[in-house]
C-alpha cells in the first residue's frame, strides 16, 4: 500500500473532498466533450496562426533592429578609428622635431637631389622616430613628397627620388592637399618597386613662411586596421559587416576569404579580398545592398540607415538580409549583413514549434474525453489507496520528502514512541535482482555502524507485495554542497572541525572493513542535533565495500566521477580504505574553495580522466583569501594519485588535522554562534526536514 502513496500525493488534503474542483472538470468534460473538443481544437488553431503571425512579425523586426544597431554603432567606431588616425598624423605633423626634419629633407632634395639625401642623417634620424611610432600603432610605413610628385623621403629607401605620376589612382586625393585626408584603400596604376600603395592618412607640411612644401603620409594595412574595426561585431555564424568603394569593390576584408578562394572568386595564393571582390551577385548585377547604397551616395547623410529583410543575393550568391547606409564624409558605402537562412531561423523553429504544440493540444484534448470517463473511478480507487497506505505496521507515514532514481523516501512516526524517522522505500520499477542486493547490503552494513556521526538505521523490512524499506533516523540540516552555495566557503578551523567528525565515521567503518566508496559534499550533511550545531552526518552507504575476498572479485566501477580515486577507476577489484581519504581531499578542496580541484569536465568520462592523468591545483590558486599552509599541503597530500602518498589511515588523518595551526579555532560555541548569527540559514533547515540518505 505504500508504493500507492507516492502516485496518490496529489489527491492528500483538499484533493480528498467527495466534491472536488478536478472532480468537476471531469464531469463538465464527460458532459460537453464533443462541442468541448470541437470548439477547443478551433480556438487553439485561431490562436496559434494569431501567435505565428504576430511572432513572425516581431522576429522580423528584431533582426533588423539588430542588423542596423549593428550598422550603426560599426559606422561610428569607423568613423571615430578614422578620425583617430587623423589626429595622430596631424600631431606628428605639428611636432617640432619631425616638421623640421620634413621641412630640411624637402630643401635639400630640392637643392642636392636624391644621393645626397640618401646619405643624410635628417633622413636616417627621422626613419628611426616614425619607425618607432608604426610599430606602437596601427602605422605600417611613412612617405614623403613635394608638390612636383616627387617622393623625398620614405621607410623604403626604394622609393626616394621615385617621381609618381599625377595619374596615379592613389595620388588622386592628394593633389593640391590642403587638409588631412584619409585614402582609401585603391588599386595604384604604376608599381614602384614596393607595391602598390593601398590606403594612407596624408596631410600637408609647411615651412616657417606658412608655405606647403610636402606631403607627409603613413600608410595602413586595410586588411589589418580597415577591416579589423567591422570585425570586431561580427554576428553569429554568418554576420559580417564590410564596406565598398564607388565603384562597388570591397574595401575591407571578407569573413568568406577561404571560401571564397575554394569557389574560385578569389585566387589561390590571394590572401585578402580587399578590391579582389565586387558587390555583384552570381547574374554579375549588383547587389541590391550597393545598388540601393550607392545609389543614394549623394542624397542622404548619416545616419540615414536603409534595410531588407526579405532576402536577397550577396557576392557569394547567398540568400542574407542586411542593413546598409553610405558614408558621403569618407565616400564609401557600409553593410552588415547575415545569412538569410540563421537570421530568420527562430521564424522557422517557432513555426514548427506551434504545429506540435497545436497537434498535440488537439490529442491532449481528445485523450481528455477519454480520461475523464475513467477517472471518476480511478479518483475513488486512490483515495482508498491513500487511506490504506497511511500506516505500515508500526510506522505512521505522514507525507513524502523526497524522491530519486532507485526510492521514494517518507516523513514518518512511530506509533508508540512518536519518534519522527525517514522511511526509505524501494521503488517497484527498479527492483531488479541487482538492485534488491544494493538496497540490503546498505542498510546490513550501515546497521553495523554505530558512530554518532554515521547515519542510524532502525528497522528494516518488506511490505505486505514484498517491497523493501529501511526506517533511519530523520535530519535537519543541509549538505556540505548546499552549505557552500548558500554561505560560500568554510573557513580553515570550521573545515578541520568538520573534517574530524568524517574522520571519526569513516575511521569505525575502516576498522570493520567497510569502504564507503562514494565521499563528496552532498554525502556529508551538516546537522543540528539537540544542542548542538555543526554536528556532522556521514550519509549512504549504498556503495560500500566489504574488504573480503569474495566482495573484490564481484567489484565494479561505482561512485560519483568528481570524487573518484584513479585506482577506484583503474582497478576497482583493488580499492583500499585509500580511496576514502582521496575523496575526502577533494571534498576538503571544495570545502575550502567552493571549487572542483580540476578543470571543469564536459562528461563523466573526462572527469574520470582528469583523476588519473591531470595534476590538482592547490586551494591558494583558486581563492583569494589565505589558506594555511599545512593545512593545503595535507590537503593535497589526501588528493596523490598513489594510495601509499596518502595518511595511512582516517586516524592518521585525524592526527595531521589536529596537528594543524588552526586546528583549535572552531568548537560547538562557536558552530552556535555561527547559526544564531545566520537564522535565514537556520530557519531553512529546521523548516526543511531531510532525509538521512542520498539518491545517485
Amino acid at each position: 500500500d505504500l508504493i500507492n502513496l507516492s502516485i496518490c500525493e496529489c489527491l492528500v488534503g483538499k484533493q480528498q473532498q467527495n466534491d472536488s474542483a478536478v472532480h468537476k472538470l471531469f464531469r463538465f468534460v464527460l458532459k460537453f466533450n464533443k462541442w468541448l473538443v470541437i470548439g477547443a481544437t478551433i480556438a487553439l488553431f485561431a490562436v496559434g496562426y494569431l501567435t505565428y503571425d504576430k511572432l513572425q512579425v516581431e522576429m522580423h523586426k528584431m533582426v533588423r533592429n539588430q542588423l542596423e544597431s549593428s550598422l550603426t554603432g560599426n559606422a561610428e567606431a569607423l568613423h571615430q578609428w578614422l578620425e583617430s588616425q587623423k589626429n595622430h598624423i596631424n600631431a606628428l605633423a605639428k611636432h617640432p622635431e619631425i616638421k623640421d626634419l620634413i621641412n630640411d629633407l624637402t630643401r635639400k632634395y630640392h637643392k642636392e637631389g636624391t644621393e645626397r639625401i640618401l646619405q643624410s642623417d635628417d633622413l636616417e634620424t627621422l626613419r628611426n622616430r616614425l619607425r618607432s611610432y608604426c610599430q606602437e600603432t596601427d602605422f605600417q610605413e611613412f612617405f614623403i613628397i613635394n608638390y612636383d610628385y616627387q617622393c623625398v623621403a620614405a621607410e623604403n629607401i626604394k622609393l626616394i627620388g621615385y617621381q609618381m605620376s599625377d595619374k596615379n589612382p592613389s595620388l588622386a586625393g592628394i593633389r593640391n592637399l590642403a587638409s588631412t585626408i584619409i585614402q582609401l584603400p585603391i588599386k595604384s596604376a604604376e608599381d614602384t618597386g614596393a607595391g602598390a600603395i593601398s590606403m594612407f592618412v596624408a596631410t600637408p607640411i609647411y615651412n616657417a613662411q606658412g608655405n606647403p612644401v610636402a606631403i607627409f603620409a603613413l600608410t595602413l594595412p586595410p586588411e589589418k586596421t580597415f577591416s579589423r574595426v567591422m570585425a570586431a561585431s561580427r554576428v553569429g555564424e554568418s554576420g559580417e559587416t564590410y564596406a565598398i568603394n564607388d565603384d562597388a569593390w570591397m574595401i575591407s576584408g571578407s569573413r568568406f576569404t577561404e571560401q571564397l578562394r575554394e569557389e574560385g572568386h578569389l585566387a589561390k595564393d590571394q590572401k585578402s579580398s580587399v578590391l579582389q571582390i565586387r558587390a555583384n551577385n552570381l547574374e554579375g548585377d549588383l547587389t541590391k545592398m550597393a545598388a540601393s547604397a550607392l545609389s543614394k551616395s549623394k542624397e542622404v547623410v548619416f545616419p540615414y540607415v536603409e534595410s531588407n529583410i526579405d532576402g536577397y543575393a550577396d557576392y557569394r550568391g547567398v540568400d542574407v538580409v542586411g542593413a546598409w547606409t553610405y558614408l558621403d564624409e569618407y565616400g564609401f558605402a557600409l553593410t552588415s549583413e547575415m545569412d538569410y537562412e540563421e537570421a530568420l531561423r527562430p521564424v522557422v523553429v517557432v513555426r514548427f514549434v506551434n504545429i506540435v504544440i497545436l497537434s498535440m493540444a488537439s490529442i491532449f484534448l481528445a485523450l481528455l474525453v477519454l480520461y475523464s470517463r475513467l477517472n471518476i473511478t480511478i479518483e475513488e480507487e486512490r483515495k482508498e489507496a491513500v487511506s490504506n497506505a497511511k500506516e505500515m505496521g508500526q510506522y505512521r507515514v505522514l507525507g513524502k520528502i523526497g524522491e530519486g532514481g532507485m526510492g521514494v523516501i517518507y516523513k514518518a512516526e512511530h506509533k508508540l514512541m512518536k519518534r519522527e524517522t525517514a522511511i526509505k522505500l524501494l521503488k517497484p520499477t527498479v527492483c531488479t535482482e541487482e538492485v534488491i542486493s544494493r538496497f540490503e547490503k546498505e542498510v546490513m552494513l550501515s546497521s553495523k555502524l554505530t558512530h554518532p556521526n554515521t547515519i542510524s538505521i532502525f528497522d528494516f523490512g518488506k511490505t505486505e507485495e514484498g517491497t523493501f524499506y529501511y526506517v533511519m533516523e530523520l535530519l535537519d540540516g543541509l549538505d556540505i554542497d548546499e552549505l557552500v552555495e548558500k554561505c560560500g566557503p568554510l573557513t580553515p578551523q570550521r573545515t578541520i572541525y568538520m573534517l574530524l567528525q568524517v574522520c571519526a565515521s569513516l575511521n569505525e567503518a575502516h576498522l570493520k572493513n567497510l569502504i564507503h566508496r562514494d565521499i563528496k559534499p552532498q554525502n556529508i550533511m551538516v546537522c543540528h542535533r539537540g544542542a548542538e550545531f555543526d554536528v556532522v552526518k556521514v550519509l549512504d552507504f549504498g556503495l560500500v565495500k566489504e574488504l573480503t575476498a569474495e566482495a573484490t572479485m564481484t567489484m565494479s566501477i561505482s561512485g560519483s566521477p568528481k570524487y573518484m580515486s584513479p585506482e577506484s577507476i583503474t582497478a576497482p577489484q583493488d580499492v583500499t580504505l585509500a580511496t576514502d581519504i582521496y575523496s575526502l581531499g577533494i571534498t576538503a578542496f571544495f570545502m575550502l574553495t567552493g571549487r572542483y580541484p580540476f578543470n571543469k569536465g564536459d562528461s563523466p568520462t573526462a572527469a574520470l580522466f582528469q583523476h588519473i592523468n591531470a595534476t590538482p591545483k592547490r586551494p591558494s590558486e583558486v581563492v583569494k583569501f589565505a589558506i594555511p599552509e599545512d593545512l593545503e599541503n595535507l590537503i593535497m597530500k589526501c588528493m596523490s594519485r598513489d594510495p601509499k602518498d596518502r595518511p595511512a589511515s582516517m586516524n592518521d588523518l585525524a592526527k595531521e588535522l589536529l596537528a594543524c595551526e588552526d586546528a583549535h579555532g572552531w568548537d560547538k560555541l562557536k558552530a552556535m554562534e555561527w547559526w544564531v548569527d545566520n537564522p535565514g540559514i537556520l530557519q531553512n533547515t529546521m523548516d526543511k526536514l531531510r532525509p538521512a540518505t542520498r539518491e545517485n
